[in-house]
């Protein structure tokens, strides 16, 4: 019964550490489009440069990920949480107390604070995964939640901090809503979160090749060598829902070059996990730049500050609802690549068309309601399908490895749509190559999904 308690405790404290996380990235983030056309002026600069430097605190919380896998060698996850919440506080108060006289000043405090939300984001995640296992998607699905109320929240805050006190109030009340994740860190777990069932923790036969011993045992006739066999051990289709160990966990040094022969084969022996790690890579350079100009595109069809700040709570609205159909599809056990990949990608794709029948509030506010529901989806599965394509071993190093390319081009697409918007003066056409993309995206996942679905392989949740 003790145990029962402590592991429930364990996951409301796992959980609680990332719907914190969640909210106050996802929301600050979207709050900078507040404030965009603010700094454009103040610091007569591009929408590229401005793109690029608020995009920096999304991306590089993503592209830290492998500093996060290092430090883990010094630290456990929990201290690295803690410090993630000061540095991403601290981002916000150098931004209040100290004067911005360049635009480079901006991109240092947004490192600054997206590597310290970069801490949390993969501790958090890494926990979940560990506390929950087979609810996992599930779980972390209902933890989006906080996301979306983010954007839909923070935005509004931020909005009216900035016009009634300033620049200064507003970053110094964002840097110390980061710092609660300080204590927040405090009650995850000390200890590394094991799963108690064993068969979790293996690979059933079913699954996993036989190592050299028991190869020789079963077949003392056959002369194979045994490194032969040992380097079929990570060959794992990973489609089964298990997601089972190849090999004992690694938890000292001199186990680092078996971790790199594990590494080896993450694509090879995981071909699922390919498509989507591709999938949350491109999924990327949509999101940042959603995020950071859909306020701008709204006041460019000619809304006012207040009105396009409504258009964006929309999108939260949306986002929310989105992350309740992931709850149902992965509960009730119908989430594959069709529900998760191709009709949100094909909704996002739909919803521009709006905007271009009609520039009015309502066909903008539409737009923006369809496109947090499709984006919330898509980023929800691309993290969510993950431990089903793959094993123990390599969940990790999935993580990272997605995270930091899906960093990568969170700030490749922002600068790009910046530069577009530079360039041609037009917010709509820089959304509409983006919605372009979300269009190639269900086009190749539908691909994905008719090779797939007959094979007794296809991933589901």
């Amino acid at each position: 019964m003790e145990r029962n308690e402590v592991t429930r405790l364990a996951k409301a404290n796992t959980f609680v550490a990332r719907l914190l996380c969640k909210f106050l990235f996802s929301g600050s983030v979207k709050a900078y489009g507040v404030i965009l056309t603010t700094f454009l002026d103040d610091f007569k600069t591009t929408h590229f440069i401005l793109g690029c430097s608020f995009a920096l605190q999304m991306s590089s919380c993503n592209i830290s990920s492998p500093l996060v896998k290092f430090l883990r060698r010094f630290a456990e996850y929990k201290t690295l949480y803690m410090l993630g919440g000061m540095l991403a506080a601290a981002g916000y108060f150098c931004r209040a107390i100290f004067p911005m006289n360049g635009i480079w000043v901006l991109f240092i405090y947004s490192a600054i604070t997206g590597i310290g939300f970069g801490l949390c984001n993969i501790s958090s995640v890494v926990y979940m995964e560990r506390a929950f296992r087979d609810s996992f998607p599930t779980a972390y699905s209902i933890s989006l939640f906080a996301a979306y109320f983010g954007i839909a929240i923070l935005p509004l805050l931020s909005e009216y901090l900035f016009k009634s006190f300033g620049i200064r109030v507003d970053m110094t009340v964002f840097g110390a809503l980061c710092l609660i994740l300080v204590p927040v860190g405090l009650i995850l777990p000390s200890k590394e979160l094991k799963s108690s069932d064993k068969a979790q923790q293996r690979c059933s036969e079913e699954h996993l090749p036989l190592t050299a011993e028991e190869f020789t045992r079963r077949n003392p006739n056959n002369n194979i060598a045994s490194s032969s066999i040992m380097d079929q051990n990570c060959e794992l289709s990973g489609y089964d829902r298990q997601r089972e160990t190849v090999s004992t966990k690694l938890e000292s040094t001199e186990n680092l070059l078996e971790e790199k022969r594990l590494n080896h084969h993450l694509f090879s022996g995981h071909p699922d996990f390919l498509l989507v790690w591709a999938i949350g890579t491109m999924f990327g350079l949509t999101l940042s730049s959603w995020a950071i100009f859909l306020i701008p595109f709204g006041e460019s069809a000619g809304l006012d500050s207040s009105t396009a700040v409504l258009m964006s709570l929309c999108g939260g609205i949306g986002g929310v609802l989105g992350d309740l159909y992931c709850i149902c599809i992965f509960y009730k056990g119908l989430a594959n690549i069709l529900s998760g990949f191709a009709l949100p990608s094909f909704l996002v794709f739909l919803s521009f068309i709006v905007t271009l029948i009609s520039s009015e509030f309502p066909a903008l506010a539409l737009y923006s309601f369809i496109s947090g529901f499709g984006i919330a989806v898509q980023g929800i599965a691309s993290t969510s399908f993950t431990p089903s394509t793959l094993c123990d071993d390599h969940f990790e190093v999935a993580i990272v490895l997605s995270y930091f390319t899906g960093g990568i081009a969170a700030q490749l697409g922002s600068g790009l749509t910046g530069a577009l918007i530079d360039i041609t003066g037009s917010f709509s056409l820089a959304f509409g190559l983006l919605s372009v993309l979300n269009l190639f995206l269900s086009v190749v996942s539908l691909i994905w999904w008719i090779v797939r679905k007959n094979s007794k392989n296809s991933f589901s949740s």
